[in-house]
C-alpha cells in the first residue's frame, strides 16, 4: 500500500484552456504546479511514472501559454 498520495487533479485529458476563465486558469496553473511538485518530491516507489508527469506538464504548458495571450491582449486593449 503506498503511504503517499498526490493531490487529486480534475480530469484533464481533454482540457481546453481557451474555454476558461481567467480565474480558473489561474487556479489550475496553480493546482497544476503542485500536482508536479508533490510527484517530482515523492520517493521513486511512490512517485507516479514519467509519462504521467510529462502529461500534467503539456497541459500546464497549454495553460501557461493562455494564461500569456490573455494578458498581452489585455495590455494591447489599454
Amino acid at each position: 500500500m503506498c503511504a503517499f498520495a498526490l493531490p487529486e487533479l480534475p480530469d484533464i485529458s481533454s482540457l481546453d484552456p481557451a474555454m476558461l476563465s481567467v480565474s480558473e486558469l489561474k487556479s489550475l496553473h496553480e493546482m497544476l504546479g503542485e500536482w508536479i511538485d508533490a510527484a517530482m518530491a515523492a520517493s521513486f516507489d511512490d512517485a507516479p511514472g514519467d509519462d504521467a508527469i510529462e502529461a500534467v506538464r503539456a497541459v500546464l504548458v497549454r495553460v501557461t501559454s493562455e494564461r500569456r495571450e490573455r494578458q498581452m491582449e489585455e495590455r494591447r486593449s489599454r
